[in-house]
């Protein structure tokens, strides 16, 4: 096929800028604009930053009105993070995503964040995930008490009338995780979505050695979050885990924190370390997982057996499969600690996992395939 011309319009945890370098391997030309995922600072083509307040919100959208006409027409495909691909109120986003559909070809949403439909997801009672970030055995998680009002303003009427308004708008949806691919289907039905997975460049990584397996080593345990977001990924429940298993092995372990860091800055740390904690209530793993598997890290997070169904894996199964109980994570990351040759399959596994599954190539070609099968004659 000619090469396409695609907009990628927002983005999340470097995910469109990785996804950009995936398709421009493949001939395409790209245009990222975002903001660089706030303080990760991650590359893009034009800076959508806007200041803070009602004025920093006005002045930003006076100037993508003045011009829209010459960064958001004539593309074959545009997708969008999420259905907030800019921060703006709903109705501006609205607008704009309207002139999207009506002035390029193919329109997608990158599913990537929160949004209704995810958290319609969560709480259904008919859900196949046992578990998430807004309930684990049937209770509130301490991340949905502590974002209950938040919560409801996604499932009131306007939000949900503008996400359904997104969906509708929209020829697709491209899914980042298995969990996304649950609610946009849900929501949009099984012919209108996609997934993508989450696109990796492996040349951008550092150089690095794999995790370090030989008895008397002392592990590096890796751990990043936001401390506003603690609660959000489980990752209260990993920092306590790796800080009890520190106390009772210091001579066989320490522990590395890493909060607010530049996205360059966090790979770059995350790379010095053996074994990386990420998420306890994810189904699949996310950024930070698959860059370390990708550097052949031995990696806790979401690994259920659904996940490796859904995407057709029967032999590798690196991920240590985190569920969110604080006990039965501490007894796991101590038997690694205190028997470092149990992890030397999961490292080797790690990158080639990643190579088969998440190479940006790999999902840019799936956004290929649904831009050809979402393609108006």
């Amino acid at each position: 096929m000619k090469p396409l011309n695609i907009l990628l319009l927002g983005d999340a945890s470097n995910y469109h800028n990785a996804l950009a370098t995936g398709f421009k391997r493949l001939g395409h030309t790209v245009t990222v604009v975002s903001d660089g995922s706030h303080w990760l600072h991650t590359r893009r083509d034009i800076d959508s930053t806007r200041r803070p307040g009602l004025l920093g919100g006005l002045i930003f959208w006076l100037k993508l009105l003045a011009r829209r006409r010459r960064l958001f027409r004539g593309y074959d495909l545009v997708a969008i993070s999420s259905a907030q691909p800019v921060e703006l109120r709903p109705e501006r986003q609205r607008s704009l995503i309207n002139y999207l559909r009506r002035h390029n070809r193919v329109l997608v949403k990158s599913a990537l964040g929160t949004d209704t439909f995810l958290i319609d997801e969560c709480l259904a009672p008919d859900s196949r995930l046992a578990y998430s970030e807004y309930r684990v055995n049937g209770l509130p998680t301490p991340f949905a008490l502590e974002r209950e009002e938040v919560t409801r303003r996604w499932l009131a009427d306007p939000l949900r009338a503008y996400c359904r308004h997104v969906a509708a708008t929209t020829h697709g949806s491209v899914t980042a995780l298995y969990e996304y691919q649950l609610s946009e289907s849900r929501a949009l039905g099984p012919d209108r979505v996609f997934y993508g997975g989450i696109p990796i460049d492996f040349d951008s990584l550092p150089p690095c050695k794999p995790a370090e397996t030989r008895p008397g080593h002392q592990l590096k345990i890796f751990i990043g979050y936001t401390p506003e977001r603690l609660l959000e990924k489980g990752a209260h429940l990993l920092l306590e885990a790796a800080r009890r298993v520190v106390e009772r092995h210091p001579d066989r372990c320490t522990l590395v924190e890493a909060t607010h860091l530049p996205y360059a800055d966090f790979v770059q740390l995350m790379s010095q370390c053996d074994i990386i904690l990420d998420q306890s209530y994810s189904y699949t793993p996310a950024t930070t997982a698959l860059l370390a598997m990708a550097m052949g890290k031995v990696v806790f997070t979401g690994g259920e057996e659904d996940y490796y169904r859904f995407i057709d894996e029967e032999t590798m199964h690196p991920i240590v499969n985190v569920i969110p109980d604080v006990d039965t994570i501490t007894a796991t990351l101590e038997q690694l600690v205190l028997n470092p040759g149990m992890m030397e399959q999961l490292a080797a596994d790690g990158p080639r996992f990643v190579a088969r599954h998440n190479d940006c190539t790999v999902v840019a070609s799936r956004y290929i395939e649904a831009y050809n099968r979402l393609k108006e004659p």
